[in-house]
C-alpha cells in the first residue's frame, strides 16, 4: 500500500481521528492551496509501480465520503526530480531503433514491457554493486534458471507418464531430466548434451 510522506510545499498535517490507532491511521502531511485544495503526496512500492504499469490503473480508498477528489500520476506545483540517466538511455535507444514503430515487434509493445521494468529498476536507486546482483538474479529468474543445484527430492521432479519408459521433468529446470526419479539427470540445452549424467545435490532435510 502506498505510504504518504512529507514533501518540501507542504503547509500543513491532517491529524489522524482520535478513535483510530496508529496502525489504522497516520498523520496526513498536505499544501493547502488558496483554491481550498489539499494536495498530498503518496511514495508507491516498487510492486505497487509494477501494477500502475501493466493496468494503467490506481484504487482510491475513503473512508467516509466521498469528498471531491482527483488522482493523477504528479502534482503539477511539485518540485519533481530529473528522469534517471538509466530511463533516458533506455527510453532514447528504443526510439532510435524504432521499436515503438507501428511496425515494431507487437506493436511497441516489447519496448512498453522492458521501459516499465527499467523504470522499476531505476527507481529501486541501485549502487554499482547492488546492480550488478540485481541484474544476475533477475536473469537467472526471468529464464526459469535454478538459484542452486538439482536435488533428489522428489517434489522437484515431475513423472511423465505419457513416455515409453520412466522419465521425470525438473519442475526447477525445464530441460533437465531423469531416468530414476530424480537421482541423476541429464540436461538437453547443456554443453555437456544428453549424454553426460550429472548426480544430483542431497535434498537438504528440515530441522
Amino acid at each position: 500500500m502506498a505510504s504518504p510522506i512529507e514533501f518540501p510545499e507542504q503547509n500543513a498535517v491532517l491529524a489522524k481521528p482520535e478513535n483510530m490507532t496508529d496502525e489504522e491511521c497516520t498523520p496526513l502531511p498536505i499544501m493547502r492551496t488558496e483554491k481550498g485544495e489539499c494536495i498530498s503526496v503518496w511514495k508507491l512500492a516498487p510492486e505497487e509501480l509494477v501494477n500502475i504499469n501493466l493496468t494503467h490503473c490506481v484504487v482510491v480508498g475513503v473512508l467516509s465520503g466521498p469528498p471531491p477528489i482527483w488522482i493523477q500520476a504528479a502534482v503539477p506545483a511539485l518540485n519533481q526530480q530529473d528522469e534517471s540517466t538509466l530511463v533516458y538511455h533506455a527510453r532514447a535507444e528504443m526510439k532510435a531503433a524504432g521499436l515503438w514503430e507501428e511496425d515494431a515487434d507487437y506493436g511497441g509493445d516489447v519496448a512498453n514491457a522492458v521501459m516499465q521494468l527499467i523504470q522499476v529498476l531505476s527507481y529501486q536507486g541501485h549502487s554499482g554493486g547492488s546492480h550488478a546482483l540485481t541484474m544476475d538474479l533477475f536473469s537467472k529468474l526471468a529464464h526459469f534458471k535454478p538459484l542452486g543445484p538439482l536435488t533428489n527430492n522428489p517434489d522437484e521432479w515431475m513423472s511423465l507418464e505419457y513416455a515409453d519408459d520412466p522419465t521425470w521433468q525438473s519442475r526447477r529446470q525445464s530441460d533437465a531430466f531423469s531416468k530414476d526419479g530424480g537421482k541423476t539427470y541429464y540436461t538437453l540445452d547443456g554443453p555437456e548434451g544428453r549424454d553426460f549424467i550429472n548426480t544430483s545435490a542431497e535434498a537438504k532435510v528440515a530441522a
